[in-house]
Formats: structure tokens, sequence, C-alpha cells
């Protein structure tokens, strides 16, 4: 017999539907799952491939040739490696190409609704958990990057994991207050590690978390009982994966940072820095405040203003909902050291992804909690209540969902694709996108960019500029292109629209147009022929 509701505290007896419900539930659960899995795969299906994830394929190639990610310019790219691996194991167990590079980003995806699903019910009721599977689902950015060969989707389940570990060791009633730690805990301590540090070693940003969840440890256990082995550890062990991420970044930064000649200097792009700026602040909340997240962003904030007004009442802050109370922490812990202690460059809403699942738990929490407070214990009226709150989060949604396989990605794996059919032996071939390139063609002969090339390039020993991932020769300027034409008879120039306005002088864009005719165009992606 399921227990009846507390609405002071939605996991007291809400962590399963009752009887009479359990079957709609799982119903539903299911038609959320196979509508997420649609949405993604047709980002998998019909979304051109965005020049990282060429990247990461690249570094997954590497691993098959080495064992690791080692560039020809010698840096690693540690950027995203434990992904680089599955990436690696797909294609060596299923063949090279875009759809198998791109399945275990799927596969995490997919994986982390369930999961979010047995997290969200234990912590705040099987009514927040349902509500906040389906956010996660009809997101568009879970959606696309979802569907794509990169590292957010592993990272966001690793957080997920995370949260939850923690919460369970150290957050639950009846294990703080002094009490020693019971055994179960260390199964959970030792998950967090291990779930943290496979984050971590998806994106660096994820350090983050480290300092904010062990002050919330320090605060909720006290200081003598922290010092345990038993807490110790696990914090211990997520702080040596810090320093092995560090480590592998001074082995071989990755060629996104300026590296000099035989020596590694982190000049551009620092990830890490006091960078307290408006815009950049303005740039990660803006998504925010747009649709379909702010209804629930204001529902967020109203809820902050309630949860913190309760707690001053009762001068405790985890006394009535210590889940709520650690998720609220956790996110705006993290946010603000996002704002203070991370470089402009990295001020993205991308970086929040990782914290999207919490996200959507505490609004969950917080509408199904009012729903309680409104229809009291009356099961039908919650049950009428939960299905409302079901029907607006799909009318919120629906459109974003839709419109996430619809991206619009240059099709540089199309241009490519075409050029491998026309291109003669001696012809040279020049591009932007040398990652695509390379897993197209198998490699290019020039790298051309004019602007802003110095953050992904190094110099080699007679002091030419380089591709940092390959040590393609670069292309820099009007006069470099005049003479690659003047000596090749054939010369091939494939760039996208945006990058030819945005990476190019005058200059240089009229030597194109005099001396070189479009020849073929996919979604954007321009191919170049010299006349």
């Amino acid at each position: 017999m399921t227990a009846p509701v507390d609405n002071k505290n939605p996991t007291a007896g809400d962590v399963f539907p009752p009887q009479g419900q359990t079957l709609v539930v799982a119903v539903i659960l299911l038609a959320i799952f196979i509508a997420g899995a649609f949405w993604r795969t047709q980002v998998v299906a019909n979304v051109n491939l965005f020049v990282d994830e060429y990247i990461t394929i690249w570094a997954a190639m590497k691993i098959l040739a080495h064992g690791y990610p080692l560039l020809a310019s010698g840096n690693i790219y540690t950027h995203g490696i434990a992904h680089s691996y599955l990436v690696a194991g797909a294609l060596a167990l299923l063949g090279h190409s875009e759809t198998v590079a791109r399945l275990p980003g799927l596969l995490l995806s997919l994986l982390t609704l369930p999961v979010l699903w047995q997290v969200g019910r234990k912590m705040f009721g099987w009514r927040a958990a349902l509500l906040a599977t389906l956010l996660l689902a009809m997101d568009p950015d879970a959606i696309l990057w979802g569907g794509r060969a990169r590292m957010y989707a592993f990272q966001q389940l690793c957080v997920l994991l995370a949260f939850y570990a923690l919460y369970r060791s150290d957050m639950v009633p009846g294990k703080v207050n002094g009490a020693q730690s019971p055994p179960s805990s260390l199964k959970y301590r030792l998950g967090f590690a291990l779930a943290y540090a496979g984050a971590l070693f998806n994106q660096g940003i994820t350090a983050l978390l480290l300092p904010v969840m062990g002050l919330l440890v320090l605060w909720r256990r006290g200081l003598r009982e922290t010092l345990r082995w038993r807490v110790a550890l696990p914090f211990a062990l997520a702080g040596a994966s810090v320093g092995v991420v560090w480590k592998l970044d001074r082995i071989g930064l990755p060629a996104m940072t300026m590296v000099a000649p035989f020596e590694f200097v982190t000049r551009h792009r620092p990830t890490f820095q006091p960078a307290l700026d408006g815009s950049g602040t303005i740039k990660i909340l803006a998504p925010y405040m747009q649709r379909p997240f702010a209804p629930l962003t204001a529902l967020f904030l109203i809820g902050l203003l309630w949860y913190s007004a309760k707690a001053l009442r009762h001068r405790d802050i985890w006394k009535n909902d210590p889940a709520l109370a650690y998720g609220y922490l956790v996110m705006l812990g993290v946010m603000l050291e996002m704002f203070v202690f991370v470089g402009h460059t990295w001020k993205s809403p991308r970086f929040l992804f990782m914290l999207l699942p919490i996200f959507y738990l505490i609004v969950s929490s917080l509408a199904t909690r009012a729903a309680g407070w409104v229809t009291r214990s009356a099961s039908g009226a919650q049950a009428l209540v939960l299905a409302l709150l079901v029907a607006a989060t799909v009318a919120l949604y629906l459109p974003a969902a839709q419109r996430a396989p619809q991206t619009a990605v240059w099709g540089y794996g199309g241009a490519f694709r075409w050029l491998a059919g026309q291109r003669q032996p001696g012809d040279v071939v020049l591009t932007i996108n040398a990652p695509a390139c390379a897993f197209v063609l198998g490699g290019c002969d020039y790298v051309a960019v004019e602007k802003g090339f110095e953050g992904y390039a190094l110099q080699d020993a007679q002091g030419r500029w380089v591709g940092g991932w390959n040590l393609t020769p670069l292309l820099t300027s009007p006069e470099q292109l005049d003479a690659v034409l003047d000596n090749t008879p054939v010369v091939w120039f494939v760039v996208d629209r945006r990058r030819l306005k945005e990476k190019y002088s005058p200059a240089f864009l009229n030597r194109v147009a005099q001396r070189m005719e479009q020849v073929h165009e996919d979604q954007g992606a321009l191919v170049f022929r010299s006349r």
C-alpha cells in the first residue's frame, strides 16, 4: 500500500506511483523515451557534423592508431578524452562513418532519461521525476547534443550520477549531525568519485563542481566528520582526478591554446581566471530567459525566494527538504563560480548543460509540490493536475523539440565527399576546416585563414605557422594565396559562408573572386576551384 504524500517532504512516501496508476505511468515513461529517442536519432540522421565533432572523430582515429589521442603536432587532445575512447571503440567495432561516431553520444543521452527518472523519484518523488524526465527528453539542447559526436551527453550523465551519489552518502537525513557513516555510504562515495572523474575527463569545466560539493559536505556534516576517511576519501580521489587532467594538459595541451616553438604556453582562451564581466554573464543566462526555458526560470527564481524565506524562518536551510536545498546550492554555487572564475570566451550556456537535469528536477519538484498544495490529498485531483502539467510541458517544448533535428550546420562532409570524386593527383586543397578534410580526404595541403588562427596553431622551428592538430601549413595572406595559385595547376578551396565573411580580409576575398570560381555548395559549405 502506497503511503500518503507528505507535501513537506515529497520523498517521504512518494517514491512509487499508487498501484492504480503504475501502468499509466509506465506507458507515459515509455512514450517519453520513444519521443526522446526519435528526435535524437533524427539529429544523427539529418544534421550535418559541425567542426568540433570532426575533432572528436580525429582524436578517436588517433586513439586507434596510437592507443591515445596523439596528434602530429605532439599535442595530446585531452578535451573530451573519455568520450573519444568510446567513439574509437565504436569506429573499431562498426566501421568508420559519421553515423557510427555519433552512436556513443546518442546511447548515453538516452541512458540519462531512465537514470533521471530513478534519481528524481528517490530524491523528489515520482511526480517530479516524471515531469523532469519529460523536460529532458524534449529539451532542444539535450536533443542536439544527444545526437552529436561530442562529450556533453556523457558529461551530463556523469554529473547527474555524482550529484545523486553524494546526496545518498552525505545529504540524506539520518546520515548527518555527527553520526558515523553506515557502510553502505562508502559505496555511494566511491560512486561519486568515479562519476565525477568520468565527467571531468569529458569536460574540464566539471572542476567547478568539486569545491561546491566539498563545502556542502563540510556544512552538512561538520569538520570532524568530514575529516573521517570514509568522507574524505572520495574527495581525495576526485581531487586526484583533477590533478591527472591538469598533468595531461601540461604534457600535451589541446591545440586550442597558443603553442610557441618547442614550448607549451597557455596564452589564449584560458578556462579558469578571475573574469567577472557583465557581458559574459548575460551570454550564459540569455537562453534561459527565452522560450521554452523562461517560464521554468521564473519558477526556479520564485521557488528560490520561497525556500530562502522558509529557511530563514526556521533558521535551518536543510530542515524541510534537504534534496531541494542541495539541488539549489549545487546549481547556484557552480553558476557563481562560472560567473566569477571562468574566462570570458568560456562563458557559454553550453557549459551549464551539465546541470540541466538538476535544474529540471528542481523546477519539477516545485511544480508538483504546488500541485500537491492545491489538491491536498485527493488522488484523483492530483492525477488531473499532473496530467495538466505534462500537457503544458509538451505544449511549451514541442516546437523547440521539433526544430532541433532541423538545425542548420554547414555541409562540410558533403562538400569534401563531392571533392573526393573531382580532384586529381597533384591538385592542392585549401580549407579552414582541417578536421573535416582529414576525416573525409585524409588531409589537406593548407589551412587557409587570415584572422583568429593564433589560438588554434603553433609555430615550428623555423617560425612558420602550422595547424595545431596535424602540422598542416597555414596560408594567412593574399600574397601566400597568389603564390599557391601561381605554382599549382588546380587549387581547391573549401569554406563556409559565415567564415568566408569573418575570417578573411577584402584583399583575400578579391583574390578568391578574381582567380577562383565557386563550383559546388552543400548546405552553405562552398567549394571553389582555380580558374
